[in-house]
């Protein structure tokens, strides 16, 4: 299946990196959407973090978002943080500290330096050492696989046809002649 298929992909970056990641946070809403398959819309994913592991996946999300998670995300497990009584941070450091891990490397270009600074001194408190680097995803994002590249010759179809549409109305509008339409 093509979502799997990404997972294998990046499981495969995050053991060939030196030195291998042994956990990664993602953290990047278009690159939660790349890898849960899961959008709100533009490829962007709900709020949360997914955690990886070369063993498994868990999307940590808000308990509005869970059920549709959860119905949508088969290929990872979905856990549920209350938000209105607990914070994200606390419960993705829960599903970290029980993965047993020693190190997790977080998306440094979708996390601010107050974020990580955060989600580093509670991952001390369990002996789990917080990394910094570059996106492992990006890169992976750059080939485009078949559904990719399917979603980006329809978005061009409807932009020709939406451009088709608008010139004539932008050239009759010029001389005068005709008013574009108001929405």
């Amino acid at each position: 299946d093509l979502l799997e298929a990404r997972l294998a992909r990046l499981r495969a970056a995050m053991a060939a990196s030196s030195p291998a990641i042994e956990a990664l946070m993602v953290m990047g809403a278009e690159n939660k959407g790349w890898l849960s398959g899961f959008t709100t819309g533009a490829f962007l994913a709900p709020g949360g973090v997914i955690v990886v592991t070369a063993e498994q996946s868990t999307f940590v999300t808000s308990h509005v978002d869970y059920e549709e998670c959860q119905q949508a995300l088969t290929h990872m497990r979905v856990v549920p943080y209350e938000s209105e009584t607990e914070e994200l941070a606390d419960r993705v450091v829960a599903v970290i500290a029980a993965l047993g891990v020693s190190r997790i490397w977080i998306e440094a270009p979708h996390t601010s330096v107050a974020e990580a600074t955060r989600y580093a001194r509670m991952l001390q408190t369990r002996s789990i050492t917080l990394e910094h680097g570059p996106s492992v995803i990006a890169p992976l994002r750059a080939t485009k696989d078949v559904w990719e590249a399917e979603q980006l010759r329809l978005a061009n179809a409807a932009t020709a046809r939406a451009f088709a549409e608008v010139l004539p109305l932008l050239q009759r509008s010029s001389r005068g002649t005709s008013r574009l339409p108001h929405a």
